[in-house]
């Protein structure tokens, strides 16, 4: 059952995307982005070898001295916001993930490789700059439909342009075909971080970038607020747990090249504390987060002990 929070402008687009951002055309509410959704969540910290495409070598000691400090980075954040915290990011060395793998709902997150597969069918420029910068459902249902009029299959021309990224997901319910709920689709940090750090790589995505980098105000937290960010975020309430999730993926640019980003927070005080309470302290916790990940890159880049992702996939 949908839970939607505020007008519905579009009852058909919000089932399709399991959340709810609504208003009128060009105007998407600033509040929760939410619908009914099982958190899951896992500790410690992992690497995926050659996620960076070309796979750049790193000795061991100082592959585990990168988890150990990203670890500690989302023990020290979860403990000072008393939430889930989980980090993922894609260098040439690979993907790193700590904390809260990101399994379940890619909530709003999943529009950006649907507006990439709707611009390749030379989908409305508005209706993307609607998708991404306010995470506007209606224009990202319609985007959807778009693909779907060209391709025939939307899932099968978004698993496309996701794998031109390096990334996959695993859709809710592919049997449905347009129908399945796409922001239900799991799509755990490694693969967001993957995919982010592939951004360039991938044929249609220019415009979708630059969207990325000019969210709308009430949606700029974390690191969307950082000025070298190229960004989509998601949030969504479980009503069957109080889970309340808010994630964030995309690039980072530095001097020395893009990095791969993504980043989650799970609450799970959704029921008892209310969920406006929830989204402002999830949002918080965000915003601590990123400057911190956000220097620790800026400085391992410096130093050499990581490198800026140079090759595209396959």
């Amino acid at each position: 059952m949908l839970r939607i929070v505020g007008a519905i402008a579009s009852c058909v687009a919000a089932s399709i995307l399991g959340a709810c951002s609504t208003g009128a055309a060009g105007e998407a509410a600033a509040g929760p982005d939410t619908a009914t959704a099982v958190g899951s969540s896992a500790a410690g910290s992992t690497v995926v070898k050659g996620g960076g495409a070309s796979g750049a070598q790193m000795d061991p000691q100082t592959r585990e001295m990168v988890e150990q400090d990203l670890h500690k980075l989302v023990m020290k954040i979860g403990r000072k916001h008393h939430a889930r915290v989980g980090v993922a990011i894609t260098t040439a060395e690979g993907t790193f993930t700590a904390g809260h793998p990101g399994t379940g709902p890619a909530w709003s997150t999943i529009k950006v490789p649907i507006a990439i597969a709707a611009s390749r069918g030379e989908a409305s420029n508005d209706l993307v700059d609607l998708s991404i910068r306010e995470s506007d459902n209606d224009a990202s249902w319609e985007l959807w439909m778009h693909v779907l009029d060209k391709e025939g299959d939307p899932i099968q021309a978004v698993d496309t342009v996701l794998a031109e990224g390096g990334s996959k997901v695993r859709w809710q319910d592919p049997e449905s075909g347009w129908q399945t709920a796409f922001g239900y689709a799991n799509w755990p940090l490694q693969e967001q971080a993957k995919f982010g750090a592939h951004l360039e790589c991938i044929k249609g995505a220019r415009r979708v970038i630059r969207d990325m980098g000019k969210i709308i105000e009430w949606q700029r937290w974390g690191l969307a607020k950082e000025s070298n960010a190229r960004v989509k975020g998601g949030w969504g309430l479980s009503e069957l747990d109080g889970h309340y999730t808010q994630r964030q993926f995309g690039e980072l640019k530095f001097d020395q090249g893009n990095v791969g980003v993504a980043t989650i927070t799970v609450r799970y005080d959704g029921f008892k504390t209310g969920e406006d309470a929830a989204y402002h302290k999830a949002q918080a916790t965000l915003d601590d987060l990123s400057p911190e990940l956000v220097a620790y890159l800026q400085q391992s880049l410096a130093r050499g002990v990581l490198s800026p992702v140079d090759s595209c996939p396959g």
